[in-house]
């Protein structure tokens, strides 16, 4: 189909919903009250699977490498291997954080 055949579609369908008679000019857009959202229940579903099962095998993958840093961290710090931090404030008294 042409452009122009598609317009002229578009234009008797929205002629015939808004009440005017088939010969209304169409602009070319489409209006808003025409316009449907898709349902697509399943598509959505099994895309956020997809989301959720491909990033578990990720962090499943990688999280040997993960444990392997951690456990050099903590031999070389011999504390936490996450996080720690030690603030000494003024008149020599130490904070120690660990997270």
């Amino acid at each position: 189909m042409h452009q122009e055949e598609v317009r002229e579609e578009i234009a008797a369908a929205d002629s015939a919903a808004a009440g005017a008679p088939p010969t209304a000019v169409h602009t070319g857009a489409v209006p808003a009250s025409t316009i449907k959202p898709r349902k697509r229940y399943a598509y959505r579903f099994f895309k956020r699977a997809f989301d959720i099962v491909s990033s578990g095998a990720v962090l499943l993958i990688f999280s040997w490498f993960i444990l392997i840093l951690l456990f050099i961290k903590w031999l070389e710090d011999v504390g936490t291997p996450a996080y720690s931090l030690e603030i000494t404030e003024v008149g020599s008294m130490t904070i120690k954080s660990k997270a």
